[in-house]
Order: C-alpha cells, then structure tokens, then sequence
C-alpha cells in the first residue's frame, strides 16, 4: 500500500534520513518520507529503511558516500527516485557530500535537482545552534561569525566544530561562562570517581545529567534536574572544598532559573514541528 501511495502521488516526496548508534555500537540510517496522501489529500509521514551502514571508510564509519549508497538503494528499491523533493539532515558536512551525489545520479537520469536548494538544514539542529548562541556567545561579533560558519564551505560539520571551539575543556574556562559552567564543572566533579558520584546519588536519589552535544534538549535537561535538586547541589558544594570556585550564589541559581524557561521555549517550538500524521 506504501509503495503505491508514493509511486500514484502527483506530488513530490521529501526525504529525510539520519544516523542512529545502537547500545551495540552498531551505526544505522534511517530514511523517512514525507508526502501527500493522494487519496485522503492529507500529509503523512513513514518510515522507509533502517539499515546498517557499511563502514566503507572504516568501522563505524558513516561518510556522505557510504550513506549515499543506503539512499540509492532505498530511491531504487521503492522507484521513486523521480519524485525526490527536498532533503532534509543535520548540519553535518557529510550530508552535503550526499546531496550532491544524489544530484548527479538523478542529473544522469535526465531529472534537475539542485543540491544546494533542495537540502533542508534540520529544524532541530537550527535551535540548537540558536541555543548554543544563547548559552555560549557574548559578543555581536562572535555572533556573525557564527552565522557565517554556518553558511560556509559546505564540507564543515559545524555542529562539532562550533561546540569544540566555544566550549573550553578545562574548568576555568568552563567557570568564565558563568553559572551554566559552574554547572557544568560540577557535574564533571561528580563523574571524577565512584566514590563522589555515589555518594551524591545516595542523597538525592539520583545524579546530574550531563551537556553533550548530541542531545539537543541536554543542557535543558542538566539545569532541570539541578534545579530540581537544588538542596543536594547545594550540599554537595560545601562538602567538597575543591568546588568552591564553582560555588553557586543565590543570583546565579536565579539566572539559572531563567535559563531553563527559555530553553523550555526553545523545546516547545521543537514540538510544534511533529504535526504530520504516522503512517
């Protein structure tokens, strides 16, 4: 019935595809379609594939190339190859590299696709940049320059690039970025040995998150449970001495405070976008 939903669609189809790692380190791609329904005139969504990539470049390797492989198939599998819309993926440079192999395949076949038109920054990813703008920048010129990465050679993987050149590794560094830092810090204390992380999950029943640049909502997450857990941050704080330059004042768990209702905003407007019907 799907193959014949999308094959008798007079409209264009509209992939988006992304990788997903097993707990078994095993790397997937999945493939969706977005398309109307030609009979009930209604948008629908379906998934189409969950393959396991090849690791053509290496073990656990996902390339432009090697997911361009998965895609191809998935196009000629289905024969819909002539109706591709536009694409949609994260910010990642190999996404880029697919695209314009999927625009000289479908070239080769007599059908105009525009690599650079048709591909869709994901939504999700677009907040989270503006997030980590929010969070991490403090300069209008730190701003543009951010924006023009973005725009920039279509082989960077901002994503990793952005967190690794805006987020310090070290403490101090971490402690100039103000109270989120300070929150950061912590819960890298608390993962320094079993001992402290322990002890802290003893008291309040559980531990801190942690910020990662793969969960978008993690720094939502972070601040919602250190709220949440104020008293026990606040006791683990004075308990080790070590973490009184990352001592929190009453100001900065207000700012705090603050942080998580415009990350709660941001996470809303991620919500707003899951409006298509399931297959």
């Amino acid at each position: 019935m799907l193959r014949r939903k999308l094959q008798s669609t007079p409209w264009k189809l509209h992939i988006s595809a992304d990788v997903w790692s097993a707990p078994n380190h095993k790397a997937f791609l999945g493939i969706c379609v977005k398309f109307v329904d030609p009979d009930a005139k209604e948008a629908l969504q379906a998934l189409l594939a969950l393959s396991e990539l090849p690791g053509l470049d290496g073990p656990g390797s996902h390339g432009g190339a090697e997911q361009w492989k998965l895609l191809q198939h998935m196009l000629e599998d289905y024969n819909i190859w002539n109706k591709v819309g536009f694409y949609t993926g994260d910010n990642h440079g190999s996404n880029d590299k697919l695209c314009r192999l999927l625009a000289n395949y479908l070239q080769e076949k007599g059908v105009d696709w525009e690599a650079k038109t048709r591909r869709i920054r994901c939504h999700g990813h677009i907040v989270n940049l503006a997030v980590q703008a929010f969070l991490f920048i403090d300069s209008k010129e730190a701003a543009q320059a951010a924006l023009e990465h973005i725009e920039d050679a279509d082989e960077s993987a901002f994503g990793t690039d952005f967190s690794e050149k805006i987020k310090p590794q070290r403490a101090q560094a971490w402690r100039r970025l103000g109270p989120l830092g300070k929150v950061h810090n912590i819960s890298i204390h608390m993962r320094e040995n079993d001992h402290q992380w322990n002890e802290f999950k003893k008291r309040a029943g559980r531990s801190l998150g942690l910020d990662n640049d793969i969960r978008r909502n993690s720094w939502f997450l972070l601040l919602d449970t250190t709220l949440n857990l104020q008293s026990y941050v606040e006791w683990y704080q004075k308990y080790y001495q070590d973490l009184r330059d990352d001592y929190l004042t009453p100001d900065e768990w207000s700012a705090l405070g603050e942080t998580r209702a415009f990350l709660q905003r941001c996470g809303r407007s991620l919500s707003l976008q899951r409006v298509v019907t399931p297959l």
